[in-house]
């Protein structure tokens, strides 16, 4: 249909401790779809199997308007490279991953709002390649060890200043039976 639905509990205490539980229906907006490309930058190959995760920035309120937050939106590239991300109205941060089997960095595009870019496209670069070993205190290799890398991230909406603890996850990794991993970065633009 043209709305989805989302029910929510909603708990009503009496002061006599008897509580009762009732659902209430809430009508969403429909979602528009936002259609985009991702290609490698050097030959201009598609790319397929990525996954696109859209996450909602803080820009749409439950205000008298009654509209929610948007919400979030996730697709994989298809063998032309093309996905389809369904968006609420808003404004979004767009994460494109791949793994190191992809030969691509994750790449994040900031302040996305749908309707207002047409279409999304990738073009993604050669990626930085970091290798190490991990190492225990007996100089054993360290298998399956978690590695995570961040970025700080600057304030996209206006009139908000940056927030120093502000960081979003740019690669993860685990390591191989010989302590060995690889962490794929975007270039710095």
């Amino acid at each position: 249909g043209m709305f989805e639905s989302l029910i929510v509990p909603i708990v009503r205490v009496s002061y006599t401790g008897d509580g009762t539980q009732e659902g209430q229906v809430f009508e969403l907006s429909t979602k528009s779809p936002f259609v985009g490309h991702v290609f490698l930058a050097d030959s201009g190959a598609p790319l397929e199997g990525l996954t696109a995760e859209a996450y909602p920035v803080r820009s749409v309120s439950t205000g008298d308007d009654g509209q929610p937050l948007p919400r979030f939106g996730t697709d994989q590239t298809g063998m032309d490279g093309m996905l389809r991300l369904d968006l609420d109205r808003g404004v979004y941060d767009i994460l494109l991953r791949g793994s190191a089997s992809d030969g691509v960095a994750w790449l994040w595009k900031q302040g996305v709002e749908p309707g207002n870019e047409s279409p999304l496209d990738f073009d993604m670069q050669s990626p930085i390649v970091l290798s190490g070993t991990v190492m225990d205190e007996g100089n054993e290799a360290e298998a399956d060890a978690l590695i995570r890398v961040y970025e700080y991230v600057p304030a996209v909406i206006p009139g908000e200043l940056p927030d120093p603890d502000d960081m979003r996850l740019v690669w993860e990794t685990t390591t191989s039976t010989t302590g060995a991993f690889q962490i794929y970065l975007s270039p710095v633009e």
